[in-house]
């Protein structure tokens, strides 16, 4: 599906909350990568 700004909010959300987390890229396109 297409993703909507409050599924980009919620990963950004993650990545700057988590205290284990030192840097890691994460690809937020609802899984369009793996597109068939």
């Amino acid at each position: 599906r297409i993703g909507r700004a409050e599924d980009v909010a919620e990963a950004i959300a993650f990545l700057v909350s988590n205290s284990f987390m030192t840097g890691q890229v994460l690809t937020c396109d609802g899984g369009l990568r793996f597109a068939a």
